[in-house]
């Protein structure tokens, strides 16, 4: 393109053009930019998994209206949960989209790690399951979208190849979340108390280059993190308790698709609750993630579900010292300011045990079910 000579016609007339080295530049970038838009699929990623080939998946229930709210559909408890179920079906045929709800500091990084292992279908750029406009660009607020064009924007992307869609910044309000309609949504939620601590650590954590290398070489060497180190100049944990204030609601507001710090009541945490249980097919624990890899394998389908083979680091644990020096109670003083959240919590650790017993009976009826088939 960049020629320092324009090409001669016969006859020695000057033919063709000389291109602007500025001119060539900025149509790279402007091609870069949509070149790399986030409307594919992730092309480190391997085939998609055996299960997605040959799948014919017939739902029952009539999916008319599919681009309504979840509020709007009016739907039964049965109903929602035979759409539940066939969107997990289509997901597992690679016709659905799993919308993965990302708690930061909850676990949900390992969560992306395993998505990315057995071929999910994550956007061509993203940020950790986040789709961004372009390479390293900003996050796709697409939650703000009303409802009927969330439904277009997700079939369009699944006739791309992208079927994984993590939201670590934003989710649709009651108003506008789509129903489990092709749509399977998932979150990892962690003990409100644990994630707010492990959130102070890492926000004042020792990024200098020496604590870099050391912990590279820690997990180079698979040795214990051992305790946090702070940043110089951090400040101490009771400040940070009182500029984070209120502490309680992050988990319903973040089920509500709020991002203010305005009061909430009963009614925000029955709202918040109701979207948990009847939208969500694959509620995790953090505590728990050991045990809960045949949900996953169950509902998604993934080969690769184990969750301490994904986690990609070991992550040195909260000072004790920092912690007591606020108040030697400080763990039963975090809980009594968060209410609301331990609610949620509570109910995402009942729903997450309901939900592995029905994927261990799920997969326990499927191997029957092989076992009876005739083999050549």
């Amino acid at each position: 393109l960049n020629r320092s000579e324009t090409m001669r016609r016969p006859g020695g007339r000057r033919g063709g053009t000389q291109c602007d080295p500025a001119v060539v530049l900025v149509l790279l970038f402007v091609a870069s930019i949509l070149i790399s838009t986030w409307y594919g699929v992730d092309l480190w990623q391997d085939e998609l998994p055996s299960a997605s080939r040959g799948c014919e998946i017939r739902c029952t229930r009539s999916w008319a209206n599919v681009s309504l709210p979840l509020v709007a559909k009016a739907a039964t408890a049965e109903e929602l949960e035979e759409y539940r179920a066939c969107s997990e079906a289509l997901y597992r045929c690679g016709r659905a989209t799993v919308v993965f709800v990302h708690i930061h500091k909850g676990g949900g990084t390992t969560f992306v790690a395993m998505a990315r292992a057995n071929a999910a279908g994550l956007a061509a750029q993203s940020r950790n399951g986040d789709p961004v406009k372009f390479a390293k660009g900003p996050r796709v607020e697409w939650w703000r979208q009303d409802p009927s064009t969330q439904w277009r924007m997700f079939r369009a992307l699944r006739r791309g190849g992208t079927r994984f869609v993590a939201t670590e910044k934003g989710f649709p309000t009651p108003e506008n979340l789509l129903a489990p309609v092709s749509l399977v949504y998932a979150v990892v939620v962690r003990d409100p108390v644990a994630r707010f601590v492990s959130y102070f650590f890492w926000r004042y954590r020792d990024a200098s280059t020496l604590a870099k290398a050391r912990a590279s070489l820690v997990d180079a060497l698979r040795l214990d993190r051992g305790i946090a180190r702070l940043r110089p100049g951090a400040p101490p944990f009771g400040a940070f308790v009182a500029d984070e204030a209120p502490l309680d609601g992050y988990y319903v507001r973040r089920l509500l698709g709020r991002d203010d710090r305005d009061p909430l009541g009963t009614a925000d945490l029955d709202t918040a609750l109701r979207t948990l249980r009847t939208a969500f097919s694959v509620v995790l624990v953090t505590e728990r993630l050991h045990q809960l890899d045949p949900l996953v394998r169950a509902k998604l389908g993934w080969t690769r579900s184990s969750f301490d083979q994904c986690r990609k680091k070991a992550l040195p644990a909260p000072d004790p010292a920092v912690l007591a020096a606020w108040r030697p109670d400080w763990r039963d003083e975090l809980r009594r300011r968060m209410p609301l959240d331990l609610r949620v919590y509570d109910a995402a650790l009942a729903l997450s045990e309901t939900q592995l017993q029905d994927a261990l009976l799920q997969l326990a009826t499927d191997a029957a079910a092989a076992d009876r088939r005739p083999r050549d």
